[in-house]
């Protein structure tokens, strides 16, 4: 059997479908910009686990998604809207990236 082909990389890298982690990270960062509650929630979950980084990309995604977990059930006034909305308003939302920090 021959080996399966490595897939090209492309240059339209924002064409391709995010990884969970990704996509993980992303909201993550976006929650924290718009709830203060959040990134404190955060911060102390890194602790918590022994860690002094923040930064949501040093983590697995085993580690984003329990976090996660925990502030859907603590924060229910995080736009309840942008669930059923998120395919269209995704994209859009991706300008704006890379700003703050």
């Amino acid at each position: 059997g021959g080996g399966g082909g490595g897939g090209g990389g492309g240059g339209d890298w924002d064409q391709q479908p995010l990884s969970e982690k990704e996509k993980l990270v992303m909201e993550l960062k976006e929650l924290q910009r718009s709830s203060d509650e959040v990134r404190s929630m955060w911060e102390k979950f890194c602790e918590t686990s022994g860690s002094k980084y923040y930064d949501p990309n040093r983590y697995d995604e085993e580690f984003l998604r329990t976090f996660h977990n925990m502030i859907s059930k603590n924060v229910q006034s995080v736009e309840p809207s942008a669930s059923s909305m998120s395919s269209a308003g995704s994209a859009a939302g991706l300008s704006g990236y890379g700003g703050g920090g």
